[in-house]
């Protein structure tokens, strides 16, 4: 820079504005000298821009924020001159970021550091949340649920627990895939030695004498429970693998009702077995499975209702569910058995179900039965006293 003051002062502002020119190509501005009279030399002619702010440099002002964001620099030189420079104005988000207050750069700081813990926790939150909805599945009897494909890549220790997590999920299934398979396979097993050793009581009958009559009699009865037993293992076996398969038709749950309860009534004549319905309750499934679901939750009603007691089958529809709830007279169910009742081979009290010759498998069964029919079944102590159990179904149009 002496050198174009040199040649401003020796060879006049033109040979002094060709050599600035030539030194703003080199650092890509255009450069202006100002002296405090007024003379100026430069590429072109200075804009009102550039003259204030070379007058604010010779009067010692601070250069503000809008010049810098303009492109524009100042600083003295020997002379004493000041020299602008006018650079190619910023990209607009770069004029942005540059912020000039501390209050500015502070918020920006914010802002940066709100947006990286965002994306931290959402990536430390992702996997958890997976997990946990894994974990309520898996709860709720969805065995085959994983969280292996929603992890990716990741290689950290929540990705280890979830694998781990896959290992217990396939452990579990494998276990109740052999216990069911093992149940049904046995009951099969059973049912040839059962129809061999009735015919041998039959046999066995012709020969004996009228004293081993009552004994043959009571064996007769404890091959009749075990066929039963069989019969209802095998049909809780193929509920639980029956999934969509089943036959659908459309029937009427306010009649199947009726008929349950009037077999009801012919099975149990001292106590009231009484419908309620607001009319057909049309849905779709298997007629069978359905009667069976609802026939096991009546019989448990009529059970434990005492003698002289009222069993109620309340119908109806709401919305797009059909619902058919079993309220019964009996002591209820503990508060912690509730939701335990529907387990197979489950008994609350076992000496009276025991007595009435229950096994444990009928609501087990029956909440098989609603399940394949994409229903639910749930059950509630009453505040008068008794057990509500209500299944729901969904209606289809």
């Amino acid at each position: 820079m002496p050198e174009v003051l040199t040649l401003w002062d020796e060879a006049g502002p033109d040979a002094a504005a060709e050599r600035l020119e030539a030194l703003g190509r080199r650092v890509g501005a255009a450069l202006y000298l100002f002296r405090p009279d007024g003379a100026w030399i430069g590429p072109e002619e200075p804009t009102a821009e550039v003259l204030r702010v070379a007058e604010a440099q010779l009067r010692g002002h601070r250069m503000r924020g809008m010049a810098r964001r303009l492109g524009l620099r100042a600083w003295m030189a020997p002379g004493p001159t000041v020299l602008v420079a006018r650079f190619a104005p910023p990209h607009p988000l770069w004029r942005w970021v540059r912020l000039d207050t501390l209050g500015q750069r502070l918020a920006l700081l914010f802002v940066v550091a709100g947006l990286v813990c965002f994306g931290l926790a959402r990536y430390l939150a992702a996997p958890v949340r997976a997990i946990r909805e894994a974990t309520r599945d898996l709860a709720a009897g969805n065995l085959g649920v994983r969280v292996g494909p929603r992890l990716g890549g990741r290689r950290d220790e929540i990705a280890d627990l979830g694998r781990d997590f896959d290992r217990m999920a396939e452990r579990l299934e494998a276990l109740l895939a052999a216990h069911r398979t093992l149940l049904r396979d046995v009951s099969h097993e059973l049912r040839s030695p059962l129809a061999r050793l009735r015919v041998a009581l039959e046999l066995a009958r012709d020969d004996a004498g009228p004293a081993a009559l009552p004994s043959l009699d009571r064996a007769e009865r404890e091959i009749g429970r075990l066929d039963h037993l069989i019969g209802e293992v095998l049909m809780l076996s193929r509920l639980q693998t029956a999934g969509p398969g089943i036959r659908r038709e459309r029937l009427d749950l306010a009649g199947l009702a009726e008929a349950v309860a009037a077999d009801a009534r012919f099975e149990a004549p001292d106590r009231a077995v009484r419908v309620s319905a607001e009319g057909p309750v049309v849905v779709e499934g298997d007629p069978e499975l359905l009667r069976r679901a609802l026939e096991n939750v009546v019989r448990n009603a009529v059970r434990h209702t005492p003698p002289g007691g009222e069993v109620r089958v309340e119908v109806g529809a709401d919305g797009a569910e059909a619902r058919v709830a079993v309220l019964d007279a009996g002591p209820g169910v503990p508060e912690a058995e509730l939701e335990r009742i529907f387990e197979p081979f489950r008994r609350v009290e076992r000496a009276r179900e025991r007595g009435s010759g229950g096994a444990g498998l009928g609501l087990a069964i029956a909440r098989a039965a609603v399940e394949a029919h994409g229903g639910r079944i749930s059950a509630a102590n009453r505040p008068e006293g008794g057990l509500r159990v209500e299944m729901g179904f969904p209606i289809h149009p």
